[in-house]
């Protein structure tokens, strides 16, 4: 699909185009990025889906909420595109779920390189996990100092308008990490969520769980 002379209609993609064109990445980074995309994105996805759905289902108030705003933008003659930029709060339940359950197992990764002194600690180059760095975003999404009752689910806390958004530490929840080495999956992902939820049967909804935990 991505060798020269292939299946045109690959060539719109704006992402395989950039990559096809960068005379400096190799054929084996060319694929790793590719399937880095789709595999790493469908299967965070799954998992995101999963917990979203299960926190919904346990505050009936919180998905009351959400279908109301769905339901105001699907009653709409716009885009998807514009849909998706009015729905809020659709984005703050999925960061909220985020927030309490991270995506992956194991978190983020880091490799040192080199030596490095963080909050006064020394850690030294190849330490922790298999030379790996693991940073603990969980364990710091579910600190007091950082997000008031962290055990809840509260979307209204990641709203720019009312919320808590303002207070909250930028780096106090990565659930896909953070500049030039976070995940490159993160829209994909997203927007998987973002349709997903939107397609799930309006049977389904308004159904009341919160008594019966999983």
């Amino acid at each position: 699909m991505i060798e020269a002379g292939g299946d045109q209609s690959v060539m719109k993609s704006p992402f395989l185009q950039s990559l096809l064109s960068d005379s400096n990445l190799a054929t084996d980074a060319l694929f790793s990025s590719v399937v880095d995309v789709f595999i790493a994105g469908i299967d965070s996805t799954a998992n995101t889906l999963t917990f979203l759905l299960t926190h919904l289902a346990e505050n009936p108030e919180k998905q009351q909420k959400l279908y109301e705003e769905l339901q105001q933008q699907f009653n709409t003659s716009d885009t998807l595109e514009a849909k998706f930029r009015n729905m809020p709060y659709l984005k703050a339940c999925l960061r909220e779920s985020h927030r309490l359950v991270f995506p992956l197992r194991d978190g983020a990764r880091r490799y040192l390189d080199k030596d490095m002194v963080v909050g006064g600690y020394l850690i030294p180059k190849g330490a922790f996990f298999t030379n790996q760095l693991v940073f603990c975003n969980n364990t710091i999404c579910q600190d007091e100092k950082y997000f008031r009752n962290p055990e809840q689910f509260i979307p209204e806390r990641w709203l720019r308008s009312g919320g808590e958004r303002g207070s909250i530490h930028p780096f106090s929840c990565l659930p896909f990490g953070q500049g030039t080495r976070s995940c490159i999956g993160q829209r994909f992902s997203e927007l998987e969520t973002y349709i997903l939820i939107t397609k799930v049967s309006p049977k389904s909804w308004n159904q009341d769980f919160s008594k019966e935990k999983c």
